[in-house]
């Protein structure tokens, strides 16, 4: 059989950890697994690292973070059952055990060969896209991050993950000279938002506009919205692939989802050299530690139908849509410049400590009702 003659096939996944002190046994694969095989390319988001044991790391490297996680050594084995073939590192969570975490991770899912792209130890390295080769049609991978949801954006002389606000233009210029199809994977976005900022849908297009075929995006721990814009394809978040809500290192909080984030999809793509030949989604629930099918595959499509529906809305009438039906409605929905952005944020979550501390004042509590209601 030539295979370089063959559509070359890739599935994409969400947010992946998987918490310490966990039976992986326990874990059934069956379902999911039928879809995540090895004649394909299969890409997922690893949200934390790997450590070979944190007590190995000083604790001066660990991140002042209301949350912080990572998995233990033995994590890979999960990586492995799914036919994992390379991740994303651009997310909020792989330094929370700084560079040395960051480093024992890599140094595990190479010598597993399982590739990664998305972060380095300096801004040349963390930008350095991952090319894969397949069926005669080279992939192009870069991961970018979010400073605002605390991704350290990595600089000339310092560790980290791409910034949004990096100019990508030349990057992808040059790029597209080597490579067949380009793949850029966000973390970005609010928190259980069902909609996209206006601000992300606008990042998205431009990197489509830049050339870019495909946009995936993750953090959000719940899905959003599919859009086709111009000869490009906009996943906004594929939601949580696994990240338990279990306690990680003593002493800080444990993050709680709700139970829309137990349900996500595997994207499921056909490309042919330079464009997207077919895709569908695969939609799932985590259940009992059992990866399952959806019992009503209808209504999950008229709730995925509904988040994209919106999409197609021009830039205005996408901003009072976004405005009026967002979820998170005390946050920003912040503007085009990513530095003015972080002041904005910083500002609001000053704003929102003393808010805490004087709740219980009558007119503070008025003032947060009609904060609520913008």
């Amino acid at each position: 059989m030539n295979t370089e003659s063959e559509p070359l096939k890739i599935n994409i996944i969400g947010d992946i950890v998987f918490p310490p002190y966990n039976d992986y046994n326990k874990y059934n694969f069956k379902y999911i697994n039928q879809f995540l095989n090895q004649n394909s390319i299969n890409i997922g988001n690893l949200e934390a690292p790997i450590l070979f044991s944190p007590t190995l790391i000083n604790k001066k490297e660990l991140q002042r973070k209301r949350i912080i996680m990572y998995s233990e050594q033995s994590a890979v084995i999960f990586l492995k059952t799914l036919n994992i073939s390379a991740v994303s590192l651009a997310n909020n969570h792989i330094f929370d055990f700084g560079y040395e975490g960051f480093k024992q991770t890599v140094k595990i899912l190479s010598e597993n060969n399982i590739e990664w792209f998305g972060a380095g130890k300096n801004l040349k390295s963390s930008i350095k896209p991952l090319v894969i080769k397949k069926n005669n049609i080279k992939i192009g991978l870069i991961g970018i991050g979010w400073s605002i949801i605390e991704s350290i954006n990595s600089k000339k002389e310092s560790y980290g993950v791409p910034s949004i606000n990096y100019n990508y233009l030349s990057l992808i210029d040059y790029l597209k000279k080597k490579i067949d199809f380009l793949i850029i994977y966000f973390h970005w976005g609010y928190e259980h938002e069902r909609f996209p900022l206006p601000y992300q849908r606008e990042i998205a297009h431009k990197m489509i506009d830049f050339g870019a075929n495909l946009i995936i995006g993750s953090h959000p721990h719940r899905i959003q919205g599919i859009e086709k814009y111009s000869n490009g394809l906009i996943v906004y978040s594929l939601g949580n692939f696994i990240i338990p809500s279990k306690k990680y290192i003593q002493g800080y909080f444990t993050p709680k989802f709700p139970l829309f984030s137990n349900i996500s999809f595997i994207l499921n793509l056909e490309l042919s050299k330079d464009k997207i030949l077919n895709y569908n989604v695969i939609p799932f629930k985590l259940l009992n530690n059992e990866f399952q099918k959806l019992s009503n595959d209808t209504l999950f499509s008229k709730i995925l139908t509904s988040l994209s529906d919106p999409l197609v809305l021009k830039k205005k009438e996408y901003r009072n849509f976004f405005r009026i039906n967002r979820s998170n409605r005390y946050l920003p929905i912040l503007t085009n410049y990513e530095y003015f952005n972080i002041i904005l944020f910083q500002l609001f979550n000053l704003i929102l400590k003393i808010f805490v501390i004087f709740r219980n004042i009558p007119i503070i509590r008025i003032l947060i009702k009609r904060l609520v209601k913008l």
